[in-house]
């Protein structure tokens, strides 16, 4: 019995060492991290006769055009060679482990099980704007992929015309922390007057004319899934805004004591989307912020601020910092472009405006 066990010992000794041996023991693998792919682990088996594999290793996103070496790091880690790329690898697309310029493995990332992307809103809201529009903001369910924005907006002039350079073509683009926001700017240098890019190619957008924004539904999140569906944003355009916003012509409604009422401000023309949720502060007699949740409404005519809990008495403050703008980037200090051929004055320029109010 006892030399039965020993033969079957080594037996499996063996084919242990064997399969050791021969082959390829592991195959390349996938490291998630909070349901992303955050980097790929590599056998050393796959990469033989070099001291240090990593100096020979690339990385390339494998697309139906020329494909793309993807931007990380690799390390050793016991008998694997880990490749860290600087964002998380992309759902839905595959990926090819190149050594000594020779593919060793082929890796696709699986399709999220996440629901579509949409395009939740696209500001300025309304449909009538000044010629000289500064931004447009887009704001999506789930943060998007980046880097190649522009090539699935679309500008369209009278339903047949598509305009090119409208926008920056700005890198890194400018999406909020989150990844949900992105802001496009019109070309600054054509809305300007007199500057060299206005003279030679003129304003993005004419006076009295029909444009049609189009957005793709091949856009894709950054879990690799197409935007639920295309849209399209009609607008028209008018003259010029080249006046900054007037605060005293503005009002307000204040709220009842000891309720959770809205504070709201009408602001008399259409502001900024993304600077009235980042450049209004309300702050009480001790300058102590008040906590809440700002509401953009009315074509960003109207801002609500309700506050996380009850009013109570006594005075309080909202403060602007001065640049707040209104659609065409002119902000409460001074006007975003003026004619150089007149001789306007610019007026002294300020930090902050503030409005006061009180509940009794």
């Amino acid at each position: 019995m006892r030399i039965h066990c020993i033969q079957i010992f080594l037996i499996i000794l063996f084919a242990s060492f064997t399969s050791c041996q021969t082959g390829k023991s592991k195959t390349v693998s996938v490291v998630w991290k909070n349901n992303k792919a955050v980097a790929i682990a590599i056998p050393l088996s796959y990469l033989k006769d070099s001291e240090d594999p990593t100096k020979h290793l690339a990385v390339q996103l494998i697309k139906s055009e020329q494909p793309t070496n993807v931007l990380g790091e690799f390390t050793i880690s016991n008998d694997q060679v880990l490749f860290e790329p600087l964002v998380p690898l992309t759902r839905n697309l595959e990926y090819d482990i190149l050594f000594h310029n020779e593919s060793v493995a082929t890796v696709a990332i699986p399709p999220s099980d996440a629901p579509a992307p949409e395009l939740l809103s696209l500001y300025p809201t309304q449909d009538t704007i000044p010629e000289n529009l500064l931004k447009i903001y887009l704001r999506f369910s789930q943060p998007m992929e980046e880097g190649h924005s522009l090539s699935f907006v679309t500008v369209l002039k009278n339903d047949r015309d598509t305009m090119k350079g409208t926008f920056l073509d700005l890198q890194p683009e400018l999406w909020s922390n989150d990844g949900t926001m992105l802001t496009l700017w019109l070309d600054p240098g054509r809305i300007k007057r007199e500057l060299i890019p206005n003279l030679k190619l003129g304003a993005p957008l004419i006076t009295d004319q029909h444009y049609t924004l189009l957005i793709s539904g091949n856009w894709k999140s950054k879990e690799g899934i197409l935007l639920k569906s295309s849209h399209r944003k009609e607008f028209i355009t008018t003259l010029r805004d080249d006046q900054s916003p007037q605060i005293k012509q503005w009002t307000s409604i204040v709220p009842a004591v000891a309720s959770i009422d809205p504070l709201t401000i009408n602001f008399k023309e259409s502001l900024d989307y993304g600077l009235l949720n980042d450049a209004v502060l309300i702050t009480d007699e001790r300058n102590t912020s008040i906590n809440g949740t700002i509401t953009i409404s009315n074509e960003e005519r109207t801002f609500q601020f309700v506050p996380e809990t009850q009013w109570k008495p006594g005075n309080y403050s909202i403060t602007f910092e001065s640049r707040l703008e209104d659609l065409s980037g002119n902000n409460l200090d001074h006007p975003f472009d003026r004619d150089l051929k007149v001789n306007a004055e610019v007026g002294e320029r300020n930090g902050v405006f503030k409005m006061s109010f009180t509940i009794r």
